[in-house]
């Protein structure tokens, strides 16, 4: 006998599903905003984040990775392994060492839920200094 997946489960596995559909197209479809807009917001936004540490909740494709402080070290997280696979291609191109994890952002895994994260939440730029 099978255990029925709760509620919850289902809608992060759907959403899973979704990004994952995504994943190949999302920075392409995202192409004439992150010119007209989101690029100059990203930069401006992160060059006020000051830390070695950096939890990234909900990484995508890493789009903000070229933005995070040069001498960082990341912790993204992202619900989609298709979209944390684009990240990873992006970490690695940048030069940038990134832990990347398979998490749904609403049930973060044991060792990162136990640090003292200190964030802040700017539109939908949301970023977190990791000063344990």
């Amino acid at each position: 006998m099978t255990a029925v997946p709760s509620e919850e489960t289902r809608r992060s596995l759907a959403a899973q599903r979704r990004y994952d559909r995504q994943a190949a197209l999302f920075d392409f479809w995202e192409a004439p905003m992150e010119m007209l807009a989101f690029g100059r917001l990203r930069r401006r936004l992160w060059s006020q984040v000051a830390g070695a540490r950096i939890l990234e909740i909900g990484v995508g494709t890493g789009k903000n990775l070229p933005y995070h402080p040069a001498a960082a070290r990341t912790v993204a997280v992202d619900i989609s392994p298709r979209m944390l696979r684009r990240a990873a291609a992006r970490a690695r191109r940048l030069g940038r060492e990134t832990d990347l994890v398979l998490a749904d952002a609403q049930r973060v895994p044991g060792p990162l839920n136990r640090e003292p994260w200190r964030g802040t939440r700017l539109g939908d730029f949301p970023f977190f200094p990791w000063e344990p």
